[in-house]
């Protein structure tokens, strides 16, 4: 991309050294692919091995337009944007927290705004909460999951009919909420003999959700013909 505007620089440069006023401009669109990250946060404290903590995530739109208009965009510059990778890993071991747990569930996710099912966006098993610490653990995606989350990203995109009037259901903010679903830990916080105070399993970690956002952006450019 960098080398694709340095030879538009160029073009230019040489426009208004060789042409002058006469130089007729081409538009021509490039396309810039940017990275996108959010994520949900938790607090785990539990004196069981069973839990589901939800995290909504509902300011991911505004969160997104306002970094396109801090870069000059908007909304309607985005060609398409998809869910690209998650990541997930501990960011803090609180004092409490007895011994190295290791863990095992999955996070859930589910779009809110409208009706929709729950589905599963990533497992974690065989993990360990000291071995996680400021770790950013790549996940391996469940496709109905994604698709949950892609078709929230679409509809987040404005689309218009013929007559430019926006396309109900399109360019929402849409809502996810993203569930800690834990099934197991070893050993179980339960029949801890060790513990000294109530909550003795007592974390904080995060799961990161990369998207893919491609953007249209138009360039005059010397037409070569003319």
């Amino acid at each position: 991309m960098n080398k694709l505007f340095a030879k538009i620089s160029l073009a230019l440069l040489c426009c208004l050294v060789i042409g002058g006023n006469g130089c007729i401009l081409e538009t021509i669109v490039a396309q810039l692919v940017l990275t996108s990250e959010t994520c949900a946060t938790y607090e785990q404290q539990e004196d069981s091995a069973n839990w589901n903590t939800p995290y909504v995530l509902d300011n991911y739109a505004a969160d997104l337009d306002s970094a396109l208009a801090e870069a000059g965009w908007e909304r309607e510059d985005i060609e398409s944007v998809t869910l690209m990778a998650a990541h997930y890993g501990v960011t803090k071991i609180h004092p409490d927290n007895t011994q190295d747990w290791e863990i095992e569930g999955s996070v859930t996710v589910q779009r809110t705004d409208v009706p929709g099912p729950v589905a599963t966006l990533l497992d974690y098993s065989s993990v360990t909460v000291n071995g996680a610490l400021d770790q950013k653990i790549v996940a391996t995606l469940n496709s109905a999951g994604v698709d949950v989350i892609n078709q929230a990203l679409a509809a987040y995109l404005p689309k218009f009919d013929d007559d430019g009037i926006l396309i109900p259901g399109t360019g929402v903010n849409p809502e996810l909420v993203f569930n800690d679903v834990n099934g197991a830990v070893t050993p179980d916080p339960a029949d801890d003999v060790t513990q000294q105070v109530p909550f003795p399993l007592h974390f904080d970690w995060k799961v990161w959700i990369t998207a893919q956002v491609i953007l249209n952006e138009e360039t005059d450019v010397p037409d070569p013909w003319n």
